[in-house]
């Protein structure tokens, strides 16, 4: 039985084997057959890779747009120009020569060689030059003039002048969508791109990385992409170190450029006109890059923004700005207004085109930490750190110092000495005074810089919220002597608060002239109880300085009590409102002569009472509510003052106002501007 069933079993794996060689003969015939149906259509068979050719193995290619192009190749090299066209034979252009290549059809490229160190000279007319008489495409690794074979790994130039002025006036090269124009040189030589693009009106856009190069040359960039009126955008540009003249009028004249990199000019270490004219007349452009060098040289930003009529943002981080004639006219000739960013304000800015332009604005960046800067010689600033850890600080750029919970550090300046302060600690104040951190001052000194360099010593600039009670409450309580800097903001710049957070952070701080923005939308209870409180000299506050439109308990409560030289308040949107929300806010404010208008249409218990008490100059209110049957919500809220005009809401009647507004004032419906 065994026997047998092993025979029909072998018998039925013959027979299987038979069939799957049938079948796989018979697919095979099939392959074939496809096969050999593609090659007759000229197809690529099924299954076969797309061969890419990579970017830097592709030669510097001219492509014709349309038909009977010709391309003009002038050789001034020392030795010998080849190229082909398509795939075509060799052919050679002898040095001195040239020749004039006809592109008959449009796709059609001419590719060049060469095996020459030096291209260009001083002046067009000593250097080589290729020209179209209409449109090309024009792609491929410039190295392949440099080393016929293994141009791919090339990226050093050796002479100076390498391809200065090659394609010089060429208003007709253009970039191919997809298709990069390549100059990987990573060390250059003197001259080596001067003037290599100008006039090339029909280039558009430059790749990111078209200039690697981290280590310049003396005018190495002079007038590469001078009057390319068509260009919209720029490279970056990773150079850190400089040349004298290697950026010079890099860009001059191109009226469409729009927009550059940030991230553009990361030099920190200039050199001697090095960004000298580099935008002159870029017509268009309306943001500069970022300039984080601190130490000027001569001439280095000499005509940079020049004419740049559109320009209305600047970052500028120097802070030694005497070399000579280091920014004369650089900003002249840009948009009436504008804003001017700056690390540290210094005495030596001017107003004007040498410095910053007349109706700009000047902002200190949110990376200047907590700074108090001497206004006199022998001044003291005493941080008391009641902290639950360190506090970090250092006078200009000197070694880091601390300050150990529950201790105090006494820190003499000299005239405009800085101290700035750090720190990772969530709360420096408290419910009283001796539990408070403070910083005082015996001498008048500037404020200014971003408060939360005390929150989170490193990435301050990121950081927007408060997530303890009493985190600055009491800081700079009774200072007489902190004031305000020209140009230099004091940033509060939370936008999400904590209870008591603010709390007598100014109080008392009678040189104070103006207040910082405070952009929170989320409020907390009691976040700015009686923060400016006392501080007689604040005339001033940004319009929209409170944007909250959600208000908590008391948040405001006695904010601006006291601050007899206040002449305007800020806007205040919120219209739904909390109790003592505005208890007190402006109370009195002897000075302030208008009130902000008062949208909130329902009222709720003590959210206006004494808000406006014994504002003797206040002659005009505007208040919206319909609902005040909440307690207490306007008691007292103009009383002591002298009398004047009450807008009302026109859905509610004089009479709905009767004992509200004191005698003196007229009511009036409110009618919308």
């Amino acid at each position: 039985m065994k026997k047998t069933g092993f025979f029909v079993s072998a018998i039925f794996a013959l027979v299987c084997v038979l069939a799957v060689f049938s079948c796989s003969n018979m697919l095979e015939d099939l392959r074939r057959a496809r096969a050999s149906a593609n090659e007759e259509e000229g197809a690529t068979p099924a299954g076969t890779p797309v061969v890419t050719t990579p970017p830097e193995q592709i030669p510097l290619t001219l492509e014709a747009v349309a038909a009977n192009t010709t391309v003009t190749f002038t050789n001034k090299a020392s030795g010998d120009v080849k190229y082909k066209v398509n795939d075509g034979d060799i052919q050679t252009i002898a040095s001195n020569d040239s020749a004039a290549i006809t592109l008959s059809a449009a796709g059609d490229k001419v590719s060049f060689f060469g095996d020459n160190a030096k291209y260009g000279a001083l002046g067009d007319s000593n250097s080589s030059k290729i020209a179209c008489d209409e449109e090309c495409y024009v792609y491929g690794n410039i190295m392949s003039l440099i080393k016929s074979d293994g141009f791919e790994n090339e990226r050093t130039l050796t002479a100076e002048y390498a391809f200065a002025c090659l394609f010089y006036d060429n208003a007709n090269i253009k970039n191919k969508p997809g298709a990069e124009l390549l100059l990987p040189a990573e060390t250059l030589a003197d001259f080596c791109y001067s003037s290599m693009f100008e006039g090339c009106t029909s280039l558009e856009t430059v790749p990111e990385d078209m200039l690697p190069a981290t280590n310049l040359a003396d005018y190495c960039y002079y007038c590469m992409f001078y009057g390319c009126t068509g260009l919209t955008g720029a490279p970056e540009l990773r150079a850190t170190t400089l040349a004298v003249h290697c950026y010079d009028s890099m860009f001059e004249g191109c009226t469409s450029l729009e927009t550059v990199p940030e991230d553009m000019l990361p030099a920190t270490t200039l050199a001697e006109c090095c960004y000298d004219c580099m935008f002159y007349g870029c017509a268009s452009l309306t943001g500069a890059p970022e300039l984080p060098a601190t130490t000027l040289k001569d001439f280095c930003y000499s005509f940079m923004f020049k004419g740049c009529a559109s320009l209305n943002n600047v970052t500028c981080l120097a802070t030694d700005i005497s070399a000579e004639e280091c920014t004369s006219s650089w900003l002249y000739g840009v948009a009436n207004s504008g804003e001017f960013y700056c690390n540290s304000l210094n005495d030596d800015w001017s107003s004007g085109a040498n410095g910053i332009p007349a109706g700009w604005t000047t902002h200190t960046l949110p990376t200047t930490p907590l700074t108090l800067e001497a206004v006199n010689n022998n001044t003291t600033v005493t941080f008391t750190n009641k902290a639950s850890g360190v506090v970090k600080y250092k006078v200009n750029d000197g070694e880091m110092q601390t300050i150990a919970s529950n201790g105090s550090a006494t820190i003499t300046l000299s005239a405009h000495q800085k101290v700035s302060f750090f720190g990772d600690n969530a709360r420096y104040g408290a419910s009283n005074i001796p539990n408070s951190s403070n910083i005082a001052c015996d001498e008048e000194c500037y404020v200014y810089g971003n408060i939360m360099s005390l929150i989170k010593s490193e990435g301050f600039e990121n950081e927007r919220t408060l997530t303890e009670q009493y985190a600055f409450a009491n800081l700079f309580r009774n200072n007489a002597n902190i004031k305000n800097k020209p140009g230099a903001e004091l940033l509060l710049p939370a936008e999400t608060l904590a209870e008591d957070c603010y709390s007598n952070m100014f109080y008392g701080c009678t040189s104070l002239t103006s207040a910082p923005e405070l952009p929170a939308t989320t409020l907390a209870d009691y976040c700015y109880l009686f923060m400016f409180e006392g501080c007689t000299s604040l005339e001033t506050v940004p319009e929209d300085m409170l944007p909250a439109t959600t208000l908590k308990e008391y948040c405001y409560n006695s904010m601006f009590d006291g601050c007899t030289s206040l002449t305007s308040a800020p806007e205040l949107p919120a219209t739904t409102l909390a109790v003592g929300c505005y208890n007190g806010m402006f109370d009195g404010c002897t000075s302030l002569s208008s009130a902000p208008e008062l949208p909130a249409t329902t009222l709720k218990e003590y959210c206006y009472s004494s808000m406006f008490f014994g504002c003797t100059s206040l002659n005009t209110v505007t208040c919206l509510a319909t609902d005040i049957s909440a307690s207490y919500c306007v008691t007292d809220w103009l009383a002591g003052t002298a009398g004047g005009t009450f807008y009302r809401n026109p859905s509610v009647s004089d009479s709905f106002w009767a004992g509200k507004v004191p005698v003196g004032w007229t009511v009036h419906p409110y009618q919308q501007p």
